[in-house]
């Protein structure tokens, strides 16, 4: 199981964490990558806040998904499963600053405040209502909300090759499709 980030993948389905959970424990080798792909960024952030080097946090990541391949069969709801990849990767960025003992590392990180928690939480569920929703809105709500600054709609209808004119109300139902996906998953 090859364990690198990879570009975004497009699997809408209702339940999407059921499913990708329900695939893996299949065996798909592609739900594999399309697990590592969505939990990546957060399991990385997870080590970052807690401090680590640049080498500390590829060993939380990878001991991150190492846990996750063992124990992924005794995850009973797979709405659960990001609950359950940040308390792992929260564990191992501890386990690995207690480990390494490096200057840079805090012995012993503070746990995640509850409103970093809720925060790395809701911004998981944007990112997999967005994988839900897919195709040509995914697309352009990347395309729109991505960057630092939203980018024209001239540049944004040549970059997805619509017209200019119907770059508003695309987004307007496309935002519209996200919030339906996304109003269950937020809390």
């Amino acid at each position: 199981m090859s364990v690198t980030p990879r570009s975004t993948p497009q699997d809408p389905k209702p339940d999407a964490n059921a499913e990708l959970v329900r695939r893996c424990l299949a065996g798909e080798s592609r739900a594999w990558d399309e697990l590592v792909t969505c939990y990546s960024p957060l399991v990385y952030s997870i080590a970052a806040r807690a401090g680590l080097s640049q080498q500390s946090r590829e060993d939380v990541f990878q001991n991150t998904f190492v846990a996750i391949v063992k124990h992924l069969h005794s995850l009973r709801d797979g709405q659960a499963l990001t609950k359950w990849v940040i308390t792992t990767a929260t564990r191992e960025s501890w386990r690995v600053a207690k480990k390494r003992r490096i200057d840079e590392v805090r012995p012993e990180p503070p746990p995640i405040e509850e409103d970093r928690l809720v925060e790395l939480e809701r911004s998981q569920a944007v990112e997999e209502s967005l994988r839900e929703l897919g195709g040509q809105c995914e697309k352009l709500l990347r395309t729109l909300f991505a960057g630092q600054q939203e980018p024209d709609y001239r540049t944004v209808a040549q970059t997805l090759n619509m017209p200019v004119g119907s770059v508003g109300p695309t987004r307007q139902r496309c935002l519209a499709k996200l919030a339906e996906i996304l109003r269950p998953r937020i809390v």
